[in-house]
């Protein structure tokens, strides 16, 4: 597969413009490090198909026993990775979404016979969750990295899809199973990364632990991590108190002077 990979990714990387890639060929090399993990891990058969996504990761104690899970729990998720992973640094950079690469996926899967489930639609919520399910940002700033994450989810137009977001009696709410396997493909995305595994980890549980507090409201769900609002009111009320302060007149004495 290397001579058609290394084409492929040489013209998809001069359809992307300006955005900085790496080369071809270093592509390839992370392409088929991806795939052997995803083959290894998911003929493992170290861990047992969870009767509920979330309650099977929450034991997760690294990547490996993570995918593990969710390779026994989604039968079809690992070929879907390996699809993902031929295009990994287009996912990241927003282009997968762009040119529609789960459409063409799923096309391409089908005419050939092969049938991996929702393939179309998985792939489609990993390629919106790449550009915000980044390890290194996470390790970095937790609060900030998963405030982008959950806006895309709960406050996007992929909300629909991503967490099933619906407006009833002036809430918005979100679908606990789509929510639940949305956040179990991007932390996978996440810890495809290797490094900053525990971080990342960690993210996944509390991200949980909000999810859980919100009771399915979306906006309950990202408020503990948005941004503080800054206090200006006090700065401008004291402001507006030093532009109004009177103005003592001159004496008669230095007026005539």
């Amino acid at each position: 597969s290397q001579a058609a990979a290394i084409s492929f990714y040489d013209i998809a990387n001069k359809f992307a413009g300006n955005t900085k890639l790496p080369e071809a060929e270093k592509q390839y090399k992370e392409f088929c490090k991806i795939a052997e993990k995803a083959l290894l891990l998911s003929l493992g058969n170290k861990a047992k198909a969870a009767s509920d996504i979330t309650t099977g990761l929450k034991k997760a104690k690294d990547a490996d026993s993570y995918f593990e899970t969710l390779f026994a729990t989604d039968k079809n998720f690992a070929e879907q990775l390996v699809c993902y992973a031929m295009v990994k640094e287009y996912a990241e950079n927003g282009f997968a979404d762009t040119w529609a690469f789960a459409r063409k996926f799923s096309d391409y899967l089908s005419s050939n016979g092969i049938n991996l489930g929702d393939t179309r639609g998985n792939l489609g919520r990993m390629f919106n969750l790449a550009p915000v399910c980044d390890a290194k940002a996470i390790a970095k700033d937790e609060k900030k990295a998963l405030y982008a994450l959950l806006s895309l989810m709960t406050n996007s137009d992929k909300a629909r899809s991503l967490t099933g977001a619906n407006l009833y009696d002036g809430t918005v709410w979100f679908n606990k199973e789509t929510t639940d396997w949305t956040l179990a493909h991007g932390f996978a995305l996440a810890l495809l990364e290797e490094k900053n595994e525990e971080t990342s980890l960690s993210a996944f549980s509390t991200v949980l632990k909000a999810k859980e507090k919100a009771e399915y409201k979306c906006e309950e769900f990202i408020k503990p991590f948005a941004p503080a609002v800054k206090k200006t009111a006090a700065k401008k009320t004291a402001a507006k108190k030093t532009s109004t302060k009177k103005v003592e007149p001159k004496s008669k004495s230095k007026a005539k002077k």
